[in-house]
């Protein structure tokens, strides 16, 4: 029987949360081969970067896509189902890819891709705001960042090795080791959660037409719009690194069976400025910390062009990304304040939110191969951090101090 008050806040024991991070580490390695692999793949494939880029942001189209129709048509985001979807369509992801060929074919794999990251981003959203007292909710999302890239630091490396002359089989096989074990982790998980972390708001939304929930999502999003702006800049970052980042990595041939420390130096971070978090929030607030800290970093990925050396440009994205590590969760703490002030949008709240990425993440990969092909590799980051920051700084000049969502 699910609880009536959200007294789980206080009551519970933060063992559902170490069960979740034992997971997130070993999702994080499973996403971290598949997506150093894939830009490769499609390259062996014959496939030029700027193709390259239009396949990928194909995922984060769907995404948006099923976005929308999950607001809309699923009426129950509970953690524990979107979980489990999470682990069906990434079962089923590396078995089409592997055979991947053609055009139609790869566009299949990335729409499965995109439903993949969309209930994981929702299922981790509703474990947060159900589970996390809200004082603790941007470092939670900021304990679940640095679990994650704790994996994503290991996997280029594990790729980089795996990773002859072609891409091979290894990397496939090891992958779906590391999600079989996040597997077993959920199943704990649910056993662990039964009787608790069931608190739920009334709901008085009633479903809508599709008309109705359009009007919705725009009366909020003139609301939210710098947040939406924000997370939608974090998703082209991150896309950027992505898809440009295995093919620079790659290039970087005096680190030879080492060029995976590219992607590692991006990830590595989050690891250590999780402690960071909570005293900045405290200090400049959810929203200014993001926005300071991405202004920062973006500036410094700007530089990348000024330096040649391997371990110069590695130290670049090292501190650039250091920035980044802690734009990612104080934005992500201000959707679970949204989540938890209205229950009457929280599924356009968590709908907008990873709309707004999934944008990021359909213009970050193209952007990325344009730029990689028209400039070079390094000159594409150089311009990612420009143009980056004065978006940043324009976000940043429309920020209110207090941003109120709509409550009825």
């Amino acid at each position: 029987m699910p609880k009536t008050t959200p007294k789980i806040y206080k009551s519970a024991p933060w063992r559902p949360i170490h069960i979740l991070l034992f997971i997130i580490l070993f999702i994080g390695l499973y996403e971290g081969i598949i997506s150093y692999i894939m830009p490769l793949l499609m390259l062996e494939a014959g496939f030029s970067k700027t193709e390259l880029g239009f396949l990928i942001s194909s995922a984060s189209f769907f995404g948006a896509l099923f976005d929308f129709l999950l607001c809309k048509y699923v009426d129950n985001a509970h953690f524990r189902k979107m979980y489990l979807i999470m682990f069906v369509a990434a079962a089923i992801f590396p078995l089409m890819l592997i055979g991947a060929k053609d055009v139609w074919l790869f566009l299949i794999v990335m729409a499965l891709w995109g439903l993949y990251y969309d209930v994981r981003n929702f299922g981790n959203w509703d474990f947060i705001a159900r589970c996390a007292p809200p004082s603790d909710r941007a470092s939670s999302f900021g304990l679940i960042s640095a679990i994650k890239a704790a994996g994503s630091v290991l996997a280029p490396l594990i790729a980089g090795f795996l990773i002859g002359e072609v891409v091979g089989y290894s990397p496939f096989l090891t992958a779906g080791l590391f999600l079989a074990i996040a597997a077993l982790g959920y199943l704990l998980l649910l056993g662990i959660t039964r009787d608790i972390c069931d608190y739920k708001p009334p709901n008085t939304s009633r479903r809508t037409s599709l008309i109705h929930e359009i009007k919705k999502w725009i009366r909020l999003g003139h609301k939210i719009l710098p947040v939406i702006g924000m997370t939608f800049l974090l998703g082209i970052i991150d896309a950027f690194f992505w898809s440009a980042g295995p093919i620079f990595a790659e290039s970087l041939t005096s680190l030879q069976n080492f060029r995976g420390l590219f992607l590692t130096a991006y990830f590595l971070p989050v690891v250590f400025v999780v402690w960071l978090i909570k005293p900045l929030v405290r200090r400049f607030g959810k929203k200014k910390t993001a926005l300071y800290t991405v202004i920062v970093g973006l500036l410094v990925l700007s530089t990348l062009t000024m330096f040649e050396n391997s371990i110069s440009t590695i130290l670049v994205v090292l501190i650039a990304s250091t920035f980044f590590s802690i734009a990612w969760p104080a934005t992500d703490g201000v959707y679970a304040d949204f989540i938890s002030e209205s229950d009457v949008m929280e599924k356009e709240v968590k709908g907008m939110g990873d709309f707004s990425s999934n944008l990021g993440y359909i213009i970050g990969p193209v952007t990325a191969g344009i730029l990689m092909d028209t400039f070079g590799n390094s000159s594409a980051f150089t311009f990612l951090g420009i143009g980056g920051a004065l978006f940043a700084f324009t976000i940043l000049l429309i920020t209110p101090k207090s941003i109120k969502i709509p409550k009825k």
